[in-house]
């Protein structure tokens, strides 16, 4: 892989496990839990049918513990650091999580020994003017809405896939499967 200067790293399912989530989706609307083949679609509140409204009331009750007792994937981890990461690449994680989550998300980073120089927090906004502004050499993400972004604006961020069933056909230039491997 080539060297890395600036390497822009999502969390939730991306440095993250889904399962965690997914039993938390469940648990909350009483419902079977559902395997990550289930997952067809980027809201996950949509395997259970849940509205548009129902699905804002979960994060808004819920995203709090979502943030806190999120699973690190050792697997991507591990694939990420050994694939990109050199002593010289700056590491920016870039997250849509809300700021008012940035203590629980510091803390979890810390916890699961996670080196980074700087953690941005969208709060749902695009992060295309983030990978502009600090100029990412590479950018590894699950949202399919972020790589038609990217590759729809004249950003110069190559796009590392994180594939699960809901980003299977988005344009990308590397694509790592759920162990971590690039394929």
């Amino acid at each position: 892989m080539q060297k890395v200067n600036k390497l822009g790293i999502d969390l939730d399912n991306t440095l993250t496990e889904l399962n965690p989530t997914l039993k938390m989706l469940s648990d909350y609307y009483n419902k079977p839990i559902m395997t990550i083949e289930d997952v067809k679609d980027y809201n996950l509140s949509s395997i259970y049918g849940i509205s548009h409204q129902d699905s804002r009331e979960f994060w808004m009750n819920v995203e709090h513990e979502v943030c806190e007792k999120s699973e690190l994937s050792t697997l991507r981890f591990d694939s990420i650091y050994r694939n990109f990461v050199d002593n010289d690449t700056e590491i920016y994680i870039i997250t849509n999580r809300h700021e008012k989550f940035r203590e629980i998300t510091e803390n979890w980073l810390k916890i699961n020994a996670i080196p980074y120089h700087k953690l941005i927090m969208t709060s749902g906004h695009s992060k295309v003017n983030v990978l502009n502004e600090y100029e990412i050499d590479i950018m590894i993400d699950d949202k399919p809405h972020l790589f038609h972004e990217v590759y729809e604006s004249d950003c110069k961020t190559e796009m590392v896939l994180v594939q699960y069933e809901y980003n299977k056909d988005v344009p990308c230039h590397y694509t790592m499967n759920l162990e971590g491997e690039l394929v």
